[in-house]
């Protein structure tokens, strides 16, 4: 049994994880042939991700702005607006009244609400004025397709050199609004040395806002599955059950303590990230390469602790991802314990190590919300490696990473993938008396239905079975279309 022990007396042989098996909606080319080019269920994994089409950033600003900062300042689309006439009447920057045409910007935004479900938008640098008038129409372009808008930061900048007036810029989420239990979703493995407070720290991002950890393993209890788990505070197997749910607006929907269950009405989640728990002990790293591999991760969160420093094992889950080309951001744990010289030394350790020929990371600590704005940008589009520094006891900065779980881009291009042949990934299956087969997994390309006929194998023989969905159930799923969906459980 590689997910427990084999002398725990808990043990039970059904939870052993399965041999992987894949469902098709057509038959696999042999190995020795080459597919076509949009046969997805021939596309290896590293195909899959180096093809990834990342959520775009757009940036808005005045004509005379984009002409002292350049396009392409800070690596970003960079959209040149017209500057907004000065006769008091309230135009938003880059339009002449209702005769104005169509900004360039407001283009991109609906393009990428309705194809990604979010744009991450920078606004400005501008004078106070223009910057309400800019904001006004986006707020008007995104209810056009069905979206809010949120302001998530304000920076102050320098005076503007025409005016002299100070200028700001804004930061703003655009986001799809929730329809029948259509949201976003991003799946993010956590990694980690063994004791670095992986599952503590899932406890307390799923959590509600004011839930912090009693330092006596309250936090964890949330997440851990198994009897000897709790009793030993090590996981050993596959935690994917922990999610958290965020509104339109980042708000969000966690329980309080005080709160009914009825209290909080899941279907306004336009966002749901799904925490893959792994194991940390090197016994189990076989089962964390699983969990790295078969359930397609778009993120990976390396958990260090603070008061341990890079170990052997922190090594190894860095070079995983890197293998496995996922972008990976630190967070460093349990800095109220740590003293002020060890605190410094792993620092220096993980700086090293991020920036070592194999990684060629560019370590980036983030401890405001401005820096926050700039590992949002960069992440995931360049080297850039945020790292946070985290008490899971205290709430030190535990508010500037639930944030950038919010800000956090969308890493499938589910409009293209809809188009590709069906290939669901099983890594779990049972049998229920009186339903059937049962079988839950991850889709990675095209779609399925109830009465969908699909080819599941290769069985012992190496052939495939034809099978037919009966029913389905979805915990996540993408903004255009119900039948595309990342994780699904189905009745076969």
């Amino acid at each position: 049994g590689e997910l427990t022990p084999p002398s725990t007396p808990h043990f039970r042989p059904e939870e052993v994880t399965p041999e992987p098996k894949t469902i098709y909606d057509q038959e696999p080319c042999p190995p020795g042939d080459v597919p076509p080019s949009d046969a997805a269920p021939n596309a290896s994994a590293h195909e899959r991700r180096s093809n990834i089409i990342q959520r775009p950033n757009i940036h808005i600003t005045s004509a005379h702005a984009a002409d002292d900062e350049g396009a392409g300042a800070k690596g970003i689309a960079a959209l040149s607006l017209s500057e907004a006439t000065a006769h008091g009447d309230g135009v938003a920057s880059g339009t002449d009244g209702a005769d104005a045409d169509i900004a360039p910007w407001e283009n991109r935004v609906r393009e990428a609400a309705d194809q990604d479900g979010e744009a991450f938008v920078t606004v400005g640098p501008m004078r106070a004025a223009e910057l309400d008038a800019t904001l006004e129409r986006l707020s008007e372009v995104a209810m056009t397709v069905e979206s809010d808008y949120t302001v998530v930061h304000t920076q102050a900048g320098a005076a503007d050199p025409a005016s002299g007036e100070a200028t700001v810029t804004a930061f703003a989420v655009v986001r799809k609004l929730p329809t029948q239990n259509q949201h976003l979703d991003l799946r993010v493995a956590v990694v980690g040395n063994v004791d670095a407070g992986k599952s503590t720290l899932v406890g307390v991002l799923t959590g509600p806002l004011s839930f912090l950890d009693d330092g006596r393993g309250l936090a964890r209890s949330r997440v851990l599955r198994h009897k000897h788990e709790a009793e030993t505070g090590r996981t050993s197997s596959i935690a994917e059950d922990q999610h958290m749910r965020l509104t339109a607006k980042g708000q969000c929907l966690a329980l309080e303590r005080h709160q009914k269950r009825d209290a909080v009405d899941l279907s306004e989640a336009a966002k749901v990230v799904s925490f893959i728990d792994l194991a940390g002990h090197e016994r189990y790293l076989r089962t964390t390469v699983y969990g790295l591999t078969a359930h397609e991760p778009d993120y990976v969160m390396v958990v260090v602790g603070a008061n341990h420093g890079i170990t052997r094992m922190t090594k190894e889950h860095v070079g995983m991802a890197i293998a496995l080309n996922v972008p990976l951001f630190v967070v460093v744990t349990k800095v109220d314990l740590c003293p002020e010289p060890v605190m410094r030394e792993t620092m220096k350790q993980l700086h090293r190590l991020l920036k070592l020929p194999g990684a060629r990371k560019q370590p980036y600590v983030v401890k405001s919300n401005d820096e926050l704005m700039v590992a949002a940008n960069g992440f995931g589009k360049s080297a850039l490696c945020p790292i946070f520094c985290i008490s899971s006891v205290d709430g030190t900065n535990v508010p500037l990473l639930r944030q950038f779980f919010n800000l956090m881009p969308s890493r499938r291009a589910w409009a293209a993938q809809d188009k590709l042949p069906t290939e669901f990934l099983i890594d779990q299956y049972f049998n229920v008396p009186g339903v059937g087969l049962v079988v839950a997994g991850t889709l990675l390309s095209g779609a399925v239905h109830v009465n969908h006929e699909l080819l599941m194998g290769p069985n012992n023989q190496g052939k495939f079975n034809k099978v037919t969905i009966k029913s389905r159930t979805t915990l996540g799923s993408r903004p255009t279309s119900p039948d595309l969906t990342p994780r699904y459980s189905h009745i076969l």
